[in-house]
């Protein structure tokens, strides 16, 4: 095997590895669908984790545990759930640019914390 042919093999396992996990997302966002797993379920259920008022993470607050669930439902809505930075802008009350600051924390929330799986739980 030469050089080249070998470099063909890892380039066809990396786009065999990516179109994978592009339809395990599109098959789980389908799921969130189908049982009706929305914004508002998505603001109810991290609002919850955090002990605090779903109407809260609205509020604008800059109070950290607010702010942390707040970035949350931004990171989890639109990477996880495949719903747009828009949509979540409008419902909590902030604009889309501090939507797309805020999926930026909230990776590092779900880093920190090790997290994602317990919202992501189509129960």
């Amino acid at each position: 095997m030469t050089y080249w042919s070998s470099l063909d093999v890892g380039i066809s396992e990396f786009v065999d590895r990516v179109l994978r996990e592009c339809e395990e997302e599109r098959e789980m966002r389908a799921l969130f669908r189908e049982r009706g797993l929305d914004l508002r379920w998505l603001v109810e259920k991290v609002a919850g984790h955090f002990g605090v008022d779903s109407e809260s993470l609205k509020s604008g607050s800059k109070v950290p545990t607010i702010a942390k669930a707040r970035a949350l439902v931004c990171y989890l809505g639109v990477r996880k759930v495949g719903l747009t930075e828009a949509s979540i802008a409008k419902e909590i009350g902030i604009s889309p640019s501090a939507v797309s600051r805020a999926i930026l924390r909230g990776s590092k929330v779900i880093q920190d914390h090790d997290i994602e799986g317990q919202f992501l739980k189509c129960q």
